[in-house]
């Protein structure tokens, strides 16, 4: 018999920006430092003949250490990454339910029905995780085996081996972050031992106890923000209202214009350097970005929420991923904040895995290392 532990990785930028990361790469978060931490401890006296790792960053991450205490080489299999997302990939997920209601309200309540354009579907998915997971059981015959994979490969594969029709699929639930399933295999046929066990994860590393979208089908609706590029600089016109906003979260000193003209300066650049977040039909958030003609960085600067208890809901995190998505894609190697000490955006960017290189400013890598 062949058992295998099938690991979601860490809380990584998907899980706190909100955005649709199949198979795009990013980094994983603070939080999740300590997640990989306990889920060592976990794994410390299992025995484990090889370990397995999707290659995209967030999963191979997350078991490296468990490899490297064993003494063993970490193995990367495509065949475990996480579903293609196709046009979705990177793009909030209010994005997706506000621009493509039909496609998400699909994905909300009959995932196994989705179809996304140059995408992939659960039961491709499931086929050709499966497909590995048997490749791995039995070259590895009677010994011990560790696999770090996502999400949506973790949901619909159990499903698959489980014997479950796909319209049950939701049953499942979704995994937490380093959360375990094991998996035993015999005579060509595996059995599901126990799933989604994040007994290791005490109190707040926990990723879902501290997040509500998964408890309600269409919750994600009144969380996820979508977000709004002006196409006419007019548009811009209460870019001051937000001025004042973001100068009392202390995130810059003021100006000696006004923001709605700096908001146009920043807009002419390039159209996603001025961007409004959109809960329903309402305005609550605005970020400002522009390039650092010195080193070419990203900098952030103006980030602003309508309401100060925001700062601590994960809303201001959806402002700091369209960031980072604009920035990497530019091919910034780090994004850069101006925060006053002490202020709630400076604890923030610290929350955030941000490093405060001078009094005042704070700055954090956006490069995603390649294997």
């Amino acid at each position: 018999m062949t058992r295998i532990y099938i690991i979601r990785h860490a809380e990584a930028e998907g899980n706190v920006y909100r955005r649709a990361h199949g198979q795009y790469d990013s980094l994983l978060t603070a939080k999740a430092e300590r997640q990989v931490e306990e889920l060592r401890r976990r794994f410390k006296d299992v025995p484990l003949d090889a370990v397995y790792a999707s290659d995209l960053y967030r999963p191979r991450m997350t078991v490296a250490p468990i490899a490297e205490e064993k003494g063993i080489p970490l193995l990367l299999d495509k065949a475990f990454r996480e579903i293609q997302m196709g046009r979705w990939e990177d793009r909030p997920w209010g994005d997706v339910a506000h621009y493509l209601p039909e496609s998400y309200a699909t994905w909300e309540q009959t995932p196994w029905d989705l179809r996304i354009e140059g995408g992939e579907t659960f039961q491709q998915v499931a086929a050709r995780a499966s497909a590995a997971l048997t490749r791995t059981a039995e070259a590895h015959e009677g010994g011990w085996v560790a696999v770090g994979t996502h999400g949506g490969v973790i949901r619909s594969t159990l499903c698959l081996l489980m014997g479950l029709p796909f319209e049950r699929i939701s049953e499942l639930g979704w995994c937490d972050n380093t959360g375990v399933s094991l998996l035993e295999y015999e005579d060509g046929r595996f059995r599901v031992v126990y799933f989604n066990d994040n007994s290791h994860l005490a109190g707040t590393l926990s990723t879902l106890s501290g997040q509500s979208w998964w408890k309600t089908t269409g919750h994600g609706r009144d969380f996820n923000m979508w977000f709004l590029c002006p196409e006419k600089e007019g548009e811009l016109a209460s870019a001051d209202r937000w001025g004042a906003l973001g100068e009392k979260s202390g995130s810059i000193p003021p100006l000696s214009h006004t923001w709605t003209a700096e908001a146009g300066r920043l807009w002419q650049q390039k159209k996603e350097y001025a961007a409004f977040s959109h809960l329903g039909e309402e305005a609550v958030g605005f970020v400002l970005l522009e390039e650092n003609e010195r080193d070419h960085a990203g900098t952030i600067r103006l980030m602003a929420l309508a309401d100060e208890d925001m700062w601590n809901e994960g809303f201001a995190e959806q402002l700091l991923g369209h960031a980072v998505s604009v920035f990497r894609k530019e091919g910034r190697a780090s994004i850069r904040g101006a925060a006053v000490h002490g202020s709630v955006l400076a604890h923030f960017y610290k929350r955030m895995g941000f490093s405060e290189q001078r009094p005042g400013t704070w700055e954090k890598s956006i490069l995603v290392p390649k294997p």
